[in-house]
């Protein structure tokens, strides 16, 4: 197991902060080696009542400078921090809220997804710890079950041990960014894998003013639920499964769209070539009744004033009676205007104009067979 070495804070007055000052100059002199050189900083220290009238006091000694100190602000030092950290590495800080709970706020985002839910995190970072007195009260200066008891207070801080206990519970190593690109490493002697094999992700941290953390997330790679012990658990493959699921839907319904159109024209072309064809079948019969009409009617014309050979009566002769077929004839074309019929009518047009086409292959057939007899017996001859 790694754990950063023990920060006891000597009496001093409340508002000392040399060790964080410190720090944060670490820090710079590390962004000095990658080549990089950090802005003109002003750090102005965030004023305490006490300073102006410094009391010594005999108050308990907390366990690390940040659970009481005021920190610093630097507008330039964070912009700048943030830029070269998104430029170097492809990270994005996250920022989360400041109310005490910051450590537990931003874990909780990188394990749950939401900050909100810190409270867990803390309940289980303090249960684990209680449970593994023996090991953790060697890093705790004040009275280990004290310590305990104030760090379940919802607006305790939490340090680097709250951290390696987290970095145990969670299976994951921690990385904390403090104005530089490299992180400083937290991790447990136990690292689980993932699925895959591979080490899980660490728990990305980053730490400004000397108190306050917030949570530090790749764009490019999901590590939300690692380290809750999901039975083949893989970040990021919900949102996978539902992009492919709506690609193939969208495939899907995009091939349906096609064919549904494709039949719709045919459809139409199909209706509208059928009512051509029964346009035409329709005039074609209506021209065929007529032809049949003015046959019918010069027969009769020429019968009626034919007279008789002599030596008969002159009585004029009874035109003849039409067959059946110019009777049935003259029925369908005075019902050809009614609409009701049509449908009827068009079908026995059609079978009988099949009838007449017949007919007409057969006569056309007879005549081909005498004329080539014909030509056979001449050529005989």
């Amino acid at each position: 197991m790694t754990i950063l070495p023990n920060k006891p804070k000597k009496l001093t007055k409340n508002t000392d902060r040399h060790g964080s000052q410190q720090t944060g100059n670490a820090s710079i002199k590390n962004n000095h080696s990658l080549g990089v050189s950090p802005p003109e900083t002003n750090k102005q220290p965030r004023q305490s009542p006490s300073e102006e009238n410094p009391v010594f006091t005999d108050a308990p000694i907390t366990n690390s400078d940040d659970e009481d100190g005021s920190g610093f602000n630097d507008n330039n030092l964070e912009a700048w921090f943030e830029e070269r950290l998104r430029c170097v590495r492809g990270l994005v800080i996250k920022p989360v809220r400041g109310d005490g709970a910051c450590l537990f706020r931003a874990v909780a985002d990188q394990i749950y997804g939401d900050e909100e839910m810190h409270d867990d995190v803390r309940r289980l970072c303090m249960d684990y710890m209680e449970k593994n007195s023996d090991h953790f009260s060697q890093f705790v200066t004040e009275d280990f079950h004290d310590y305990i008891a104030r760090k379940r207070r919802r607006d305790a801080h939490g340090n680097h041990v709250e951290l390696q206990a987290i970095s145990e519970i969670f299976s994951r190593p921690i990385e904390i960014y403090e104005y530089c690109t490299e992180p400083r490493n937290i991790s447990s002697s136990r690292l689980d894998s993932s699925p895959s094999g591979e080490p899980n992700p660490p728990i990305r941290l980053s730490y400004h003013g000397a108190v306050h953390y917030n949570s530090v997330i790749d764009p490019t790679k999901a590590t939300v639920g690692v380290g809750l012990g999901l039975p083949e658990y893989s970040p990021g493959a919900a949102d996978r499964n539902l992009l492919q699921e709506a690609m193939q839907k969208s495939e899907v319904q995009m091939i349906e769209d096609a064919m549904l159109h494709d039949k719709i024209k045919m459809t139409d072309f199909e209706r509208t070539e059928q009512d051509i064809s029964e346009q035409i079948a329709r005039q074609s019969y209506l021209d065929y009744l007529k032809s049949i009409s003015k046959t019918e009617n010069a027969e009769v014309k020429e019968t009626a004033y034919a007279v008789s050979e002599p030596g008969c009566s002159h009585t004029n002769i009874r035109p003849q009676e039409s067959s059946d077929d110019t009777i049935g004839a003259n029925e369908w074309f005075h019902a050809a205007g009614s609409d009701a019929e049509e449908s009827a009518l068009l079908a026995q047009v059609m079978a009988l104009s099949q009838q007449e086409f017949l007919k007409s292959l057969t006569k056309k057939s007879s005549k081909e067979q005498n004329n080539a007899d014909q030509a056979g017996s001449s050529k005989s001859s």
